[in-house]
């Protein structure tokens, strides 16, 4: 016979078919009852306690302990989503379902060990990862592990003391100015070093022309070092035409698939105010006017009127297709492989030149790393000075 209890504690009964005592917790938000069963009262008990006080941790887990995998899933629940942006959350999804979960989503946290981390992180380097993904998949298993051991679901993090691969900073590629000079010759129309080929049927062609649609995002990339995201998300309505300057407040991203347009950028140092050189000036008013063309064609079909650089139907730019036409400037410059990111780096690089680590940090709207920095901010009369001196040398051959 049930033994009654107060309102809200729950069940206790004996199972004489199994000789065993089972509780049974009173319902939660979604209408399930979890339940644990013992030999004795005393021990069906303590075992009540404990997943009561799981769950007033507001954790949905099972009674036993959980698997990483298990806890994976509250971590990105009710962690991950709560406190990062969806950006960081559907990366973070990312890592725990193609690196974490495959290796050590069925081990309880409990046998999780730091042998097992150690070895888990030597099986990602054997099978190919880069460095910095084997040490990005590890900060996050290492954060969730941390939550773990705040819900006193573990006593320690054994993930705390691994070996990690070192990270070498050979990824990054800088142009030289002549090689940048040459990429924007390229994306004007102006340069093709790309042979010509043989067809099938024995002809010589040369291959066919590249688009110069969005010649000026190159110009914007190269000149403002730009991160692709926050070029793609500038709106017309962010530059001052009168006062020469363009202002980033968002960005474009790829969110489960989705390209979104967010209204915030990378970091609160992202959001800032860069003056434009007049040539720079001059080449966005030309853009505007191509634009305007094309959204008369289109009519209402146009989708986003704002966007400085957006496709051919007017919506936002997707990456992989700007990525696809890069690789094919890249040939037509005559230059080797590289990452749209690394215009970032050469603009960087270039700047250093005939500018201060402070005037190209906030050029590339880096957080100041120190306190002397933070208080001494850079004037937008120190910014064009090294901006247009910039750009001047990057379209000195025009």
């Amino acid at each position: 016979m049930p033994k009654r209890r107060a309102s809200g504690e729950g069940t206790l009964t004996y199972d004489e078919a199994r000789k065993r005592w089972i509780y049974y917790l009173p319902p939660d938000e979604t209408g399930k009852r979890q339940r644990v069963s013992g030999k004795t009262q005393a021990e069906v008990l303590a075992k009540a306690e404990q997943l009561k006080a799981k769950r007033a941790q507001g954790l949905d887990l099972d009674t036993k302990q959980p698997t990483v995998e298990q806890f994976s899933e509250v971590w990105l629940r009710d962690v991950v989503r709560r406190t990062r942006r969806d950006s960081t959350h559907d990366t973070y999804s990312q890592m725990v379902r193609l690196y974490i979960n495959p290796p050590l989503g069925k081990i309880r946290l409990a046998k999780l060990t730091a042998p097992r981390v150690q070895s888990w992180i030597n099986g990602l380097v054997d099978a190919g990862r880069s460095p910095s993904t084997v040490r990005n998949a590890y900060v996050r298993l290492l954060g969730m592990l941390d939550v773990a051991v705040r819900y006193r679901l573990i006593s320690s993090n054994p993930a705390a003391d691994a070996e990690l691969p070192a990270i070498r900073n050979d990824t990054a590629h800088a142009l030289t100015l002549a090689e940048a000079q040459g990429l924007l010759a390229a994306a004007d129309g102006r340069l093709d070093r790309r042979a010509p080929y043989t067809t099938s049927d024995g002809r010589t062609k040369r291959p066919p022309k590249l688009t110069t649609r969005n010649a000026v995002l190159y110009h914007v990339l190269l000149a403002l070092g730009l991160r692709r995201g926050e070029a793609l998300g500038l709106y017309w309505t962010d530059l001052d035409w009168e006062a020469g300057t363009i202002r980033m407040r968002r960005q474009v991203q790829a969110i489960k698939n989705k390209i979104v347009i967010s209204d915030y950028t990378k970091t609160d140092a992202s959001q800032r105010t860069l003056p434009l050189a007049p040539a720079l000036l001059a080449r966005l008013r030309a853009h505007q006017g191509q634009q305007a063309e094309e959204r008369a064609l289109f009519g209402a079909a146009w989708k986003h009127p704002d966007l400085i650089f957006p496709s051919e139907t007017g919506g936002p730019l997707h990456p992989p297709n700007l990525h696809r036409h890069f690789h094919v400037l890249l040939a037509c410059a005559g230059l080797g492989h590289m990452r749209l990111h690394d215009l970032r780096h050469t603009c960087a690089t270039l700047l250093g030149e005939r500018a201060s680590d402070r005037v190209i940090a906030a050029v590339l709207g880096h957080t100041p790393s120190t306190v002397t920095a933070r208080y001494a901010k850079v004037t937008l009369s120190q910014l064009r000075e090294a901006l247009d001196a910039h750009y001047a040398a990057l379209t000195r051959a025009d």
